[in-house]
């Protein structure tokens, strides 16, 4: 089928100058490369170009997403919402806090020894897809990022900047969890395995950030506040970049593979 370009992301893979990739939204990438150097940049140019100025949809996406999130903040109408007064305390108990804990190292499946939990707390989270902005509402969730192996350097990963001499680390995860109420809790989907997922802002809005499962539909997410939005936005960057290497790994091998098709 073409590639329609206002569903498109068109990149470059920053190991070489011979290729570039496409990828239509909740699709397959293709490595494409020129007949040349000079006819592989123009290509580029061109089909960057155009899928930048048709993805406005994206941004329309988006700035609904953070509409939807505002109005629950807020209550309907951009008024707030009035509740009455509770005797259980806001903040998740200690006791809430190991079940959430389990359930988060039950559905990651790992080595209970092995793990660290470096991030929980509560996320606004909207589901995107083809009809999303019909069927998904927004879900305030308990959010849980986990490592398997060596505690990464935090302080690298909030700088966003590479850690220096630091072992890495084996596996990341981000779970949501949703509070049913009675305290009951269900995960609202199977972990965000980092080492598979691209995390990415959106340039128009500081408010929300955007994490891909490669092959499905993203989630927007939204932090407490500001700050709190920034810090999970960097952790899950950090970790998302150094744990998938495997994009190298399959971008050289298709290097290799068009290099051979070429020389025969």
């Amino acid at each position: 089928d073409p590639f329609f370009l206002d569903k498109c992301v068109v990149s470059t893979d920053p190991d070489s100058e011979e290729t570039f990739e496409i990828t239509e939204i909740y699709k397959d990438p293709y490595i494409l490369k020129g007949e040349d150097p000079s006819d592989t940049s123009r290509w580029l140019s061109l089909l960057q170009g155009l899928s930048r100025d048709l993805g406005n949809w994206r941004k329309r996406r988006n700035a609904l997403a953070n509409i939807m999130i505002h109005m629950k903040t807020q209550g309907s109408g951009g008024l707030m919402r009035l509740k009455k007064k509770s005797s259980r305390t806001k903040s998740t108990s200690s006791v809430e806090n190991i079940e959430l804990r389990e359930m988060a190292l039950d559905a990651v499946s790992w080595n209970k020894d092995e793990v660290h939990f470096i991030q929980m707390g509560k996320l606004q989270v909207v589901q995107c897809g083809d009809t999303w902005a019909r069927k998904t509402k927004v879900c305030s969730v308990h959010a849980l990022l986990l490592v398997l192996g060596q505690m990464p350097n935090l302080q690298a990963l909030e700088e966003k900047r590479q850690p220096s001499g630091d072992k890495p680390v084996k596996g990341g995860a981000l779970v949501l969890i949703r509070d049913k109420g009675a305290g009951r809790f269900t995960t609202l989907r199977d972990p965000f395995f980092l080492d598979k997922c691209v995390v990415s802002t959106d340039p128009d809005s500081e408010e929300t950030f955007e994490i891909t499962e490669i092959y499905k539909d993203p989630y927007i997410l939204k932090g407490e506040d500001p700050s709190d939005t920034s810090r999970w936005l960097s952790l899950l960057q950090g970790l998302s970049r150094d744990l998938g290497n495997w994009r190298k790994r399959r971008n050289a091998l298709a290097n290799i593979m068009i290099h051979m098709v070429s020389r025969t």
